[in-house]
Formats: structure tokens, C-alpha cells, sequence
């Protein structure tokens, strides 16, 4: 029942996106992008049964394209000064995934989540910038209209959260109950986009059309 509420909220996310395609910012239409493929992922892995090794590489194909998306997501979104912590830490991904693959050549077929973990980590880093950036915006801008402070607001909520499920579920006998608490996180995670999409959609397609009509 939870998957089917999951996969709704994604759907209605890339419909807010496709209906104000014309009217979001470059980073929201990556985001946009992000739930497409993420929605496309999910469709395939309900087909496989459960820990194949076809279901585990679409895990990690999942997160590999997340990590591409949301580096792109942030390379948009952050000023040039601080793209320097973007790079630095997207090396560290992408050196981490490689070293792991050295270590375990059959790393994208087995259940391991240690790409999750780095994704994670790094954004939570990017997260923390934006939110370092946004503390010097002008003190009468406005934050709820402001479809990536939503977006930021998911991903401060979601990743530290994963990050700690992922990186103690060796230590943690909570058996199919992380798999619950992973689609709770998830369902919180792309609502927030879907407000997200339409908070902005509906504010810059109000903004043109009033400057159409003067």
C-alpha cells in the first residue's frame, strides 16, 4: 500500500512539472527530470522479485543517476564561489564508488548500500551550502515561495536520514522494518518536491501572466 502512495506522489510530482514545464527554473526542471527517472527505476524493480541480482543493480543504477542529477541540480543552483565544495565533494563520490568496485568487482549485483551512504554524505554537504547561502539572501525575501528552499528542506530531512539507516543496517536487527521506514523517508522526500513544482509553477505562471495582461 505504502509503494503504491510512494509511486503516486512521484507521478503527481513529474505531472506538476510537465503542466509548468515553461514556467520553472533550470533546477526545478532537473528536479523534474530526477522524479521522471526515479519513477521510471521503481516501475522496473517492482517486475523483479525481491534481492535479485537484477533488482540490486537497478538500486545502485538509481542512486549512480541521482548522484548525476542532483550534482547537476546543485551546479545550477549554487554561486560559482562555492562550486569549488561541489566538485571536492562529488570527487569523493565518485573516488569512493571506485574504490568500492575495486574491492568488490560484483559490487552493482549484491545488496550494498555503501553508494548510498557517500550520496548521502555529499548531499547533505551541498544541502548545508545552500542553506549557508540563503542565511545572505535580502531579509524580506520569501522562503516559502521559493520552490528549492522546499526541495532543500526535503533533502536536509531525507539523506541525513538514509545515511544513518544505510550506514548502521548492519548493526541495526530491524529486519523488513528499514524497508518501511526507507519509503516513509521516500514519501516525505518527493511530496515536498511535488510542493515544491508547484509552489514555483503556480507563483512564475501568475508572475507572466500579470506582466502579459499590463
Amino acid at each position: 500500500m505504502l509503494w503504491y502512495i510512494y509511486v503516486s506522489i512521484i507521478a503527481l510530482g513529474i505531472v506538476l512539472g510537465i503542466t509548468f514545464w515553461h514556467f520553472l527554473s533550470k533546477t526545478l526542471k532537473v528536479s523534474t527530470i530526477l522524479l521522471a527517472s526515479v519513477l521510471l527505476i521503481e516501475l522496473l524493480r517492482a517486475s523483479y522479485p525481491l534481492f535479485s541480482r537484477k533488482l540490486h543493480f537497478l538500486n545502485h543504477l538509481n542512486t549512480s543517476q541521482e548522484f548525476i542529477l542532483l550534482f547537476l541540480y546543485y551546479f545550477t543552483l549554487l554561486k560559482k564561489a562555492n562550486r569549488i565544495y561541489l566538485y571536492l565533494s562529488a570527487s569523493f563520490y565518485i573516488v569512493w564508488v571506485i574504490i568500492t568496485f575495486i574491492f568488490i568487482p560484483d559490487f552493482y549485483f549484491t545488496a550494498n548500500f555503501l553508494d548510498s551512504v557517500s550520496l548521502a554524505i555529499v548531499v547533505t554537504i551541498w544541502t548545508m551550502i545552500f542553506f549557508i547561502e540563503l542565511i545572505y539572501k535580502p531579509v524580506h525575501y520569501s522562503l516559502e515561495s521559493d520552490g528549492n528552499f522546499w526541495i532543500n528542506c526535503a533533502h536536509i530531512l531525507f539523506y541525513p536520514g538514509t545515511l544513518c539507516l544505510f550506514g548502521l543496517r548492519q548493526y541495526i536487527n530491524v529486519g523488513h522494518q528499514i524497508t518501511y521506514i526507507t519509503i516513509v523517508l521516500n514519501l516525505v522526500l518527493y511530496a515536498l518536491y511535488a510542493v515544491a513544482l508547484y509552489i514555483e509553477g503556480t507563483k512564475r505562471r501568475k508572475y507572466q501572466l500579470s506582466a502579459i495582461r499590463k
